[in-house]
């Protein structure tokens, strides 16, 4: 009866712990069975993973949205990349996005870092338009959303109608006559010219 008492608890605690504990990460060890070298389990562990559990789900709950950290340093925009985005900066909405940051050119394009309403950033390259269209293009501008580089992420359909957004803002810019930096290339030539070439702004 002793030992049967002992396992109705086991149970019991067991079943708590796995309701409130979750996905906490812990050691497997079984109740009622001592072996060598193994700690064995008690109410108070129990309730330190459970704590801990709790702990870490308020933390997940309350925490501020990630802040947006270059990979590395990023040129600051230039006369002739203001002149092209025209009000278009850092601050300013392009839609429902905010566009936390306009960078110069990073090597033959110029990151654009945007911001949804989940908080959530991602980055638009906007390259002189060659042989291959982006998902928004102007005249002479194409707009590539850029999800990591590889083609291994799905891309966030919302991002790709920024990018249709962006490319008509600045089909509106070129024909109040801006014209883009005499740097920035198109995507073949960025590829020939910086074939190893890091281009993410934000990680």
């Amino acid at each position: 009866m002793k030992t049967s008492k002992r396992a109705g608890t086991f149970v019991r605690d067991r079943r708590t712990f796995i309701a409130v504990a979750g996905g906490a990460t812990a050691s497997v060890v079984l109740l009622g069975v001592r072996r060598p070298g193994r700690a064995e389990v008690t109410s108070a562990t129990v309730h330190a993973h459970t704590e801990t559990a709790h702990t870490e789900t308020a933390h997940r709950e309350t925490a501020p949205a990630p802040r947006v950290i270059p990979s590395h340093p990023l040129p600051v925009a230039d006369d002739g990349v203001c002149a092209l985005f025209g009000g278009l900066r850092a601050g300013t909405r392009l839609g429902p996005y905010v566009v936390e940051a306009v960078h110069g050119l990073l090597l033959g394009a110029i990151p654009v870092v945007l911001r949804g309403a989940d908080q959530e950033c991602f980055q638009l390259d906007v390259l002189r338009r060659g042989a291959t269209s982006g998902v928004g293009n102007s005249e002479g501008l194409s707009v590539f959303l850029v999800n990591k580089g590889n083609g291994s992420q799905r891309s966030v359909n919302d991002h790709g109608l920024a990018a249709v957004a962006l490319a008509a803002l600045l089909g509106r810019r070129e024909a109040a006559g801006a014209t883009p930096p005499a740097a920035l290339l198109t995507l073949e030539q960025r590829a020939a010219q910086h074939p190893r070439g890091i281009f993410a702004a934000i990680t």
